[in-house]
């Protein structure tokens, strides 16, 4: 983390089943305005290293609840302005928290790449998408190639900070496999985005909505666009890791 001289950045990743990248998603992006900011990245539970009482809980309510207590934790109940940053899931997670108005002083909220409408008819190809992807490496630099390969994160630089913790050593196997299997978290899906836009409209702060392309926004999303309800910005050309192929695209 660095010293502050805006409102810290609470950033949340998104989940591993869409491109395998964690809270170290956002290394390279920290990385660049670490002088102007406090950036603060953690890993939802069932992903990275950090465990919980109950790993599978991936509920919307769970994960929300989460953020608030790393944030009551790390600052009481004053916590300087907050910006709340959310990637895919982790958008979700975001705008659920927002909404939730239990955190005080929370100044804004950056949501990437998600949208309600897109996010809900990609769950019905969920499972087939996970069942297509590798489901163990012989090495972790094997992990960091197939991520670049055939994942979204396409940048080998952070493939290589964030993959690793994605993964165990399975002893039995004599691999690596994926800390937490995705697939049996179905139940939880719908909730992650069910609702979403309207949440986010909602949300009482200012907002910006971080897109690959126009084509994925959804009817409230339009109107709200149009009526000022929050900034949109689109970075074509870079896929779902936004926060990952904007520093390759925009270096300086």
């Amino acid at each position: 983390m660095a010293e502050a001289t805006v409102p810290p950045d609470v950033c949340l990743h998104c989940g591993y089943y869409y491109s395998l990248c964690l809270r170290l998603s956002f290394a390279l992006a920290a990385s660049r305005i670490k002088e102007k900011a406090l950036v603060v990245a953690m890993d939802l539970r069932g992903h990275g290293k950090s465990t919980t009482s109950d790993d599978s809980d991936l509920s919307i309510e769970t994960l929300s609840n989460d953020v608030i207590a790393i944030v009551r934790t790390m600052y009481g109940d004053s916590p300087p302005a907050i910006i709340l940053v959310g990637h895919s899931m982790g958008g979700s997670v975001a705008v659920h928290v927002a909404a939730r108005k239990v955190i005080r002083n929370l100044h804004g909220l950056v949501v990437v790449d998600v949208v309600e409408g897109t996010a809900m008819a990609s769950l019905v190809h969920m499972q087939k998408i996970l069942a297509h992807r590798a489901q163990h490496f012989p090495s972790i630099e094997k992990a960091i190639e197939w991520s670049v390969k055939g994942g979204s994160l396409r940048n080998i630089e952070s493939a290589r900070v964030s993959i690793p913790s994605t993964l165990k050593y399975d002893e039995s196997r004599k691999c690596y496999t994926y800390h937490t299997p995705l697939e049996e978290t179905e139940k939880y899906w719908k909730g992650w985005y069910e609702g979403l836009s309207e949440k986010f409209l909602s949300c009482p702060v200012q907002k910006v909505l971080l897109l690959a392309g126009t084509d994925r926004l959804d009817r409230a999303l339009t109107i709200g666009q149009m009526q000022g309800k929050f900034q949109m910005v689109v970075v074509r050309h870079t896929g779902h890791a936004i926060q990952v192929l904007m520093v390759l695209r925009f270096p300086d």
